[in-house]
């Protein structure tokens, strides 16, 4: 091993201490980082679920957190990470009150595209030990406490809201994952392993992706919750959410365009205004980047503008709102 040399080319002295004590920093960080694994707090009981596969989504998990917690549950949450992401996102999902399960990423890496992966990893949410579990997607903002839920059709094997897309004729309808309350059992996995096989290889060619697998599951023996528990934004136009209000949506679902993500918001509010629900949909946009700005989080993908000040460009009616 050669020794580093000043610029006279003399041999320089090694400063082993500082060495030393940046080796115990590594250490100690790893082992903080590794602690959260597999932690599973009031295991057997009911918890709340998200994963994430990409740290993209690290400022949607962590709105999702803080608006979970602001509706006062009494439930732990739960992050299913991949070793895909970057130490810094499981440190802010383990601040924004998270505990860490590592898990490994769904599909096959050879011949799965990386965004079907994505999607079907939250099928782990059915490997959990606890008997009831409400998974929600990172891209969901809570307005109201939805503890309840997890006493909703006890002896149902699966409830979760409809898809709001029109489907063909005569089929069944999907289930929207964004929000599903499931049993876990490990049975079940193996079951939704072994179809997803048999229906689509690669995970990409299953229709609707994780959506289509668990429907057809399920089949008909799933029970609907209403869509106040899964209101898309993005499509509020659609029959299923015309009794849908500000006063009553308890789950908004920021499908498609993400509100951290400004790059497709004049898209967004462009389709918005010509369907005729532009106000409505800046109302749960705004809201969002209010409850972020509360909590002086990020929302946009480089980490470089911060939230502080957003309030000016709202609206009074959310700057006067206190409570959802």
């Amino acid at each position: 091993v050669r020794n580093a040399h000043d610029e006279d080319g003399e041999p320089k002295e090694r400063d082993n201490g500082g060495a030393e004590r940046m080796l115990i920093v590594v250490a100690t960080a790893l082992l903080w980082y590794a602690e959260g694994f597999e932690s599973y707090p009031g295991k057997g009981g009911e918890a709340y679920v998200t994963h994430m596969t990409s740290d993209d989504y690290v400022v949607g998990a962590e709105i999702l957190a803080h608006s979970l917690h602001a509706t006062g549950t009494s439930r732990p949450l739960l992050a299913m990470t991949t070793s895909s992401l970057h130490p810094n996102s499981i440190f802010r999902l383990k601040s924004a009150g998270y505990a860490i399960v590592h898990v490994n990423e769904f599909g096959d890496g050879s011949k799965d595209l990386d965004f079907s992966r994505g999607f079907f990893t939250k099928l782990e949410a059915w490997r959990l030990p606890y008997s009831r579990v409400i998974y929600l997607d990172t891209d969901i903002l809570i307005t109201r406490n939805i503890d309840h839920l997890f006493q909703t059709a006890r002896d149902a094997r699966f409830c979760a809201v409809p898809d709001s897309q029109p489907h063909m004729e005569g089929k069944s309808p999907v289930p929207n994952t964004g929000l599903m309350l499931i049993s876990p059992s490990n049975q079940s996995y193996i079951e939704l392993k072994i179809l997803a096989e048999r229906l689509g290889s690669p995970l990409h060619d299953i229709p609707f992706y994780e959506q289509g697998l668990i429907g057809t599951y399920f089949e008909n023996d799933w029970t609907h919750l209403p869509p106040i528990y899964n209101f898309c934004v993005r499509y509020m136009n659609r029959p299923l959410y015309d009794r849908v209000t500000r006063g009553n949506v308890a789950v908004v679902h920021y499908a498609k365009c993400k509100p951290w993500d400004t790059s497709l918001q004049n898209l967004a509010e462009l389709e918005a205004k010509s369907q005729g629900f532009l106000e409505e949909y800046r109302h749960y946009i705004t809201k969002f980047h209010y409850f972020a700005s509360q909590h002086k989080l990020y929302t946009y993908p480089d980490g470089i503008h911060s939230l502080d000040g957003v309030e000016n460009d709202m609206s009074e009616e959310v700057h006067n709102q206190r409570k959802w």
